[in-house]
């Protein structure tokens, strides 16, 4: 008899599911629901660290995640550009600034045509065989906030605060306050991954700035022709 993934207790492979009380998971590959998020949470599995009020964050298939104080926004300059290739200097690409708790008048504005980027007051840990997807929140969209341009995906054994690419489509300013929920990680059992997330965003406890991709593309660009050929 096999183990269970979540609490190495003895695994039923004819029920699918552990034999365990406390756990009696399923661990074939799915996403999660609400029942089954709260026990792994609870378990210590996902964590999820601070977590307001779960009751209240927790959704049939997801949990939602809140605004922390901390913002970077790209700097606009028509005698500059960014060059993905090369590493980002934060003092040339970006200003950073962080909200006081304790005042209420503290909030962020983002104006149309505003990008800046956001985290999770959440610090998340996820395991090996876990993975999550960020959604934002329904009407927040409805008024044209995008809270992920393109990072909607969270790899197995990640952990950090989430960033949040957020965009204001319309064209009046959103105002935006701290703990305000804005976004929801919906959880998805794979198979163990063999190199879970290490990379340059893991541990991130603060808005941290874009990769550079230091990859001569000219080089490669070359080399693939000369194979073609």
């Amino acid at each position: 008899m096999r183990k269970c993934i979540f609490c190495q207790g003895d695994y039923d492979d004819q029920a699918e599911k552990c034999t365990r009380e406390q756990c009696g998971l399923s661990n074939r590959p799915r996403m999660l629901v609400d029942w089954e998020i709260k026990k792994l949470i609870r378990m210590n599995v996902i964590k999820i660290l601070p977590i307001l009020n779960l009751d209240e964050q927790i959704n049939p298939i997801g949990l939602d995640l809140t605004l922390d104080t901390r913002f970077k926004k790209i700097v606009k300059s028509d005698n500059t550009s960014i060059d993905p290739t090369e590493p980002f200097v934060d003092p040339k690409y970006y200003t950073y600034w962080e909200l006081l708790l304790a005042r209420k008048e503290d909030k962020c504005v983002l104006h149309p045509g505003d990008f800046t980027l956001g985290q999770s007051f959440e610090f998340i840990s996820l395991p090996k065989f876990i993975g999550a997807g960020l959604d934002g929140k329904s009407s927040l969209g409805r008024l044209s906030l995008t809270v992920h341009t393109t990072a909607a995906s969270i790899d197995p054994g990640f952990s950090g605060h989430i960033t949040f690419e957020l965009y204001n489509n319309g064209g009046l300013p959103i105002v935006l306050h701290p703990l305000q929920p804005v976004a929801r990680l919906v959880f998805h059992v794979t198979s163990e991954s063999e190199n879970p997330y290490s990379g340059h965003y893991a541990g991130q406890t603060e808005v941290r700035s874009a990769r550079g991709y230091a990859t001569n593309f000219s080089m490669i660009l070359h080399n693939r022709r000369e194979f073609i050929a």
